[in-house]
């Protein structure tokens, strides 16, 4: 059985200004898939998931999110599906001035009529999901090492229980181990709940491990006019064996072709 399309992008164009960042991107995300999209700095990945979003608006082109347009939602209809959606940004973004308890219920008492004595038992949980101690709820953010706010963010965002989980580069700025807890826990979430999930990341070891399927973005500025921005779509294990060279120098980290490019344009 063929899982259902949740959000569907057609011709989607992003400009700011005169500088153009996604043009005619077409993507489908499944329900229940886990999608990594992956590609070098500047290329799109974090416009495409704000796009997805609704936090930014196509130039052109259709957002589709459980087979509603997005651009034809009143705001009070927007932000109502945006409650459906975990968000974990790439540096946690975390409120400094919360502790740590408070961040992480701030959803639950936006969004719900739950007690106190509800939302601390929730909260609780959710804590206890990412595997940090009930010590720590007093803190505030600065109190914490970068791996353990990642965490923070990560229970944040599973608070309301999102049908949809978005991963702004999970990994960015930690070590190995720890980046390995993050990616433990990407996967322990889609076991634990029936959620969908799109990471976006450069960090090859996470894209192997917890995608389904991978689609690569390349930069406008380094494309043909007829060439399509996305340069593999497909499953994770096959992307070393893609027919494109640029796939697999990213994939590898090759360097050895942006260099020539580097000296061509300093007119080396």
């Amino acid at each position: 059985m063929v899982a259902s399309a949740l959000i569907k992008l057609e011709n989607v164009r992003v400009d700011f200004g005169r500088q153009r960042v996604l043009r005619e991107v077409d993507l489908t995300v499944s329900r229940g898939e886990t999608l990594a999209i992956i590609g070098e700095s500047g290329c799109g990945k974090t416009v495409l998931l704000k796009t997805i979003i609704g936090l930014l608006r196509p130039t052109r082109g259709t957002v589709r999110f459980d087979g509603r347009d997005l651009a034809e939602l009143s705001d009070k209809e927007l932000t109502k599906q945006r409650i459906r959606f975990g968000f974990l940004f790439q540096q946690a973004a975390l409120f400094d001035s919360m502790t740590i308890e408070e961040n992480i219920g701030f959803s639950l008492r936006q969004h719900t009529n739950k007690s106190h004595a509800e939302i601390q038992r929730a909260v609780s949980s959710r804590l206890a999901e990412v595997g940090l101690p009930e010590n720590i709820l007093r803190k505030k953010p600065a109190e914490l090492s970068g791996g353990m706010r990642k965490r923070v963010g990560l229970a944040r965002a599973l608070a309301l229980e999102p049908e949809i989980m978005l991963y702004d580069e999970p990994t960015t700025g930690l070590d190995p181990i720890m980046s390995d807890v993050i990616n433990e826990l990407i996967i322990g979430t889609r076991r634990r709940h029936p959620v969908t999930s799109i990471v976006v990341t450069h960090d090859m070891r996470t894209a192997r491990k917890v995608a389904d399927r991978v689609v690569m973005l390349y930069p406008l500025a380094r494309l043909r006019p007829d060439e399509p921005q996305i340069l593999y779509d497909g499953p994770a294990e096959r992307i070393e064996q893609a027919a494109d060279n640029r796939v697999s120098q990213f994939v590898r980290g090759e360097a050895r072709e942006r260099l020539m490019e580097m000296r061509q344009l300093n007119g080396r």
